[in-house]
């Protein structure tokens, strides 16, 4: 059978996009999306205030309690190899990761999939390669009608890996991954699949402007010429009516929908205008191998998993309802408290104006002349009955925040109601401990969600890095940078985030930890436990981030002897290098490491960790050598 045309290929590959669409506009999965956003925003009226109303928004207060508990804190990837002779690289690999993580700020991102997934149920992270040039500005010239249908920035450049459209920008001249949020509106996924793993297609949207898509030179030329204006902005669903075209496309700075689409089953990815003709020039980018070793480049984040759906439900959409019928029961009582105003009902005949306005006034002790007769003075002015807030509002308002608690998991201590709470010790731990249930769990998916994306960005760097790089190891007694480049993080690792690392630092609670460990096996310091080791965690615990430089004898420390000054381009010194001659050199925790000088074949450390930089600080090298016995013994 004959391979389909361009043709064939873009008419099956709209068809399956427009399915999708359908999909989600049938199911009212959109209308659902935009409540809940509106949920989150105070917005929780659709039609405009006839009379008072009030709004109290628990589902911010939901979703701000839970958002911060698992993904405040830059996660501490750990790297494991899965065979035994990339160990070496493994140390090197996590030590790059959690750099990288921190340098290029991928947490923001990280932290918009999360508010995405509390919010709705999901969220998209897209993990990429990009490589960038300075942009050339192309400027119309009024002279020549076809220049003014090409001006504007050509933001993008031929050597970005896989040609994937991305809405980050990283330095110019920069060679590294990128990692960043794609908004659930604007990802499309096969209608009949229930879980990511059966997609048999995903697509993003990239609203561009019509004027950028003309001058991006990724694209095939014929295919961008056709562009044409279908949005009056990026956030319009669709075209307005009574808007004169050319001041849209030209005047107006219209833009148009790109879709960048990944055929799973044909492992290729393309890239072609919504609503573009079949026609065999109709492709922006023409199908082509995915280029990752991985497959798309999208990981979706689940809340609460719904048997046989694809899209988990979130914390919002189960609290919906009550957070309607709560604000129904407040205005209620607004109302009713609007209605208490006292009202005095007197005698017209009785009454003229003087006396009136002696009534009204809120002067104390005022004198106020009656007019009438002494026998109709007690009947002159009766006060009106009225009528209160009942009391059972205020049960049901408490009743219906009690259910909210219970539904979402989160407590009353937690949304800062702690103050007005009067409970035992005991009672106040079982509510702790019962939301933590439910936190361990969200937060682990969190975690697996981190070590998918930190596998992503490493396998990126094997495939794609080119040149030197450097990172700069954390946690020595003095600054310590490394060199390395794609051969020093080749292998095949698991990736893994610490538990509770993207979790908020208790400091109290961390010190009390530490002066409980203190209390507990203090009499065994200096017999069964090494007291400057000992000495050096307590002191982390108490916000000390070098210990070392406080304690006597210690590299970096009072008394010792400092480190020499750095090398040429701010590397460090040869003191972390080993001797020459072969000669076998102690490291700070006694482990010995054979001379720098005696390379293993092919170059890299001694001691069989071949591909390893040289100038690997004392720390690491003695991570490497005691992994390097295990294997051996």
């Amino acid at each position: 059978m004959a391979p389909p045309t361009q043709r064939a290929k873009l008419m099956q590959l709209q068809e399956q996009l427009s399915e999708s669409m359908k999909w989600r506009e049938t199911e009212r999965k959109e209308k659902l999306w935009k409540e809940l956003v509106d949920l989150y925003k105070g917005k929780h009226y659709s039609s405009a205030a006839v009379s008072d109303r009030a709004v109290v928004n628990i589902a911010f207060a939901t979703k701000n309690v839970i958002a911060p508990s698992v993904a405040i804190s830059n996660p501490k990837f750990t790297v494991e190899a899965r065979k035994p002779e990339a160990a070496a690289q493994a140390v090197v690999t996590q030590e790059v990761l959690n750099y990288i993580w921190r340098v290029y700020d991928y947490q923001r991102e990280f932290r918009l999939a999360v508010d995405d997934m509390l919010t709705v149920g999901h969220g998209w992270m897209k993990v990429g390669y990009k490589a960038t040039k300075p942009p050339e500005v192309k400027l119309a010239d009024d002279n020549d009608p076809e220049s003014a249908e090409s001006y504007g920035v050509d933001d993008r450049d031929e050597t970005v890996a896989g040609n994937v459209e991305s809405e980050l920008y990283v330095d110019w001249d920069d060679d590294r991954p990128f990692a960043e949020r794609i908004s659930f509106f604007d990802i499309f996924v096969d209608p009949h699949a229930r879980h990511p793993k059966e997609m048999k297609f995903i697509a993003q949207r990239v609203r561009r402007l019509v004027n950028d898509v003309k001058v991006d030179s990724r694209y095939e030329k014929s295919a961008r010429e056709k562009a044409t204006s279908e949005h009056r902005s990026a956030y319009e669903a669709g075209r307005q009516d009574g808007r004169d075209e050319s001041d849209m496309v030209y005047g107006g700075g219209g833009y148009c929908d790109v879709i960048e689409f990944y055929d799973l089953r044909r492992q290729e990815v393309s890239t072609f205008l919504a609503g573009s003709s079949g026609s065999d020039d109709a492709f922006l980018i023409k199908p082509d191998k995915i280029p990752y070793s991985f497959g798309n480049p999208f990981v979706m984040l689940r809340d609460y998993e719904v048997i046989d759906h694809f899209y988990p439900m979130g914390e919002l959409e189960a609290i919906k309802t009550l957070q309607q019928e709560l604000n129904t029961t407040r205005t209620q009582m607004l109302n009713h408290r609007s209605k208490f105003a006292r009202k005095y009902m007197y005698h017209s005949d009785s009454w003229d104006q003087t006396g009136i306005n002696g009534l009204k006034s809120d002067v104390d002790n005022e004198m106020v002349p009656y007019p009438g007769d002494i026998a109709d003075m007690n009947n002159s002015v009766i006060a009106m009955p009225v009528q209160g807030t009942p009391a059972e509002f205020y049960n049901q308002s408490d009743l219906i925040i009690s259910d909210i608690d219970r539904v979402s998991g989160t407590s009353e201590y937690q949304r800062g109601g702690g103050q007005n709470i009067r409970r035992t010790a005991t009672e106040a731990s079982m509510i702790q401990d019962a939301s933590n249930a439910r936190s361990s769990d969200k937060l682990a998916s969190v975690e697996h969600s981190l070590s998918q994306i930190g596998g992503r960005l490493m396998q990126l760097m094997q495939q794609f890095m080119t040149g030197e790089h450097v990172i700069r190891i954390v946690g020595m007694s003095h600054p310590t940078w490394v060199k390395f480049d794609s051969d020093y993080i080749q292998g095949q690792f698991d990736f893994a985030v610490e538990a509770g690392s993207t979790q908020p630092h208790n400091e109290s609670f961390k010190i009390q930890q530490a002066m409980d460990l203190r209390d507990a096996v203090g009499e065994y310091v200096g017999t069964f436990i090494e007291p400057m080791a000992f000495l050096q965690h307590l002191l982390r615990a108490f916000g000390v981030k070098d210990p070392g430089s406080l304690l006597m004898g210690q590299p970096g420390g009072v008394g010792a002897e400092q480190p020499p000054a750095p090398g040429p381009e701010g590397m460090p010194p040869e003191q972390g290098m080993m001797p020459p001659g072969g000669e076998m050199h102690e490291m700070p925790d006694g482990t010995m490491m054979p001379g720098a000088q005696h390379a293993a074949p092919g170059g890299g450390m001694p001691g069989g960790m071949p591909g390893m930089p040289g100038g690997i600080p004392p720390e690491i090298q003695a991570q490497l050598a005691q992994m390097s016995a295990g294997q051996v013994s």
